[in-house]
């Protein structure tokens, strides 16, 4: 439901996050907003910062939708990434998951247990 939306703006005084959706995704907006699904935000939420938060979704305008990283926002460098990781690793005593890697999409081949392929 919220894989469209992005966080908009904090509030640290009112503890409140603002969440957008692009106007396509009205719809996830509605029904994140449900009594179950929005408990369910919440509870994620904390996990993920740590503290008590409410979230306030919004509908984003069009202009706002488009800018995602690659209309104008600034992506972070491997570098950058690679670093703000590790500051995030040191200074919350986390851990860094490593998705495993995808299987090969090459049509026709399998992978024995020994790993070589076959066609």
């Amino acid at each position: 439901m919220v894989e469209a939306a992005r966080p908009v703006s904090f509030d640290p005084e009112r503890s409140v996050v603002e969440v957008g959706f692009p106007p396509s995704a009205a719809f996830n907006k509605r029904k994140v907003e449900m009594k179950a699904n929005r408990e369910l935000f919440l509870q994620a939420l904390q996990s993920v910062a740590g503290v008590p938060l409410r979230p306030a979704f919004v509908l984003l305008d069009e202009e706002e939708a488009s800018s995602e990283p690659g209309n104008g926002e600034r992506v972070l460098s491997d570098e950058e990434e690679q670093a703000l990781v590790a500051r995030l690793v040191s200074e919350f005593d986390a851990e860094e998951f490593v998705p495993d890697a995808e299987p090969s999409e090459r049509s026709g081949e399998a992978a024995t247990s020994d790993g070589e392929e076959h066609q």
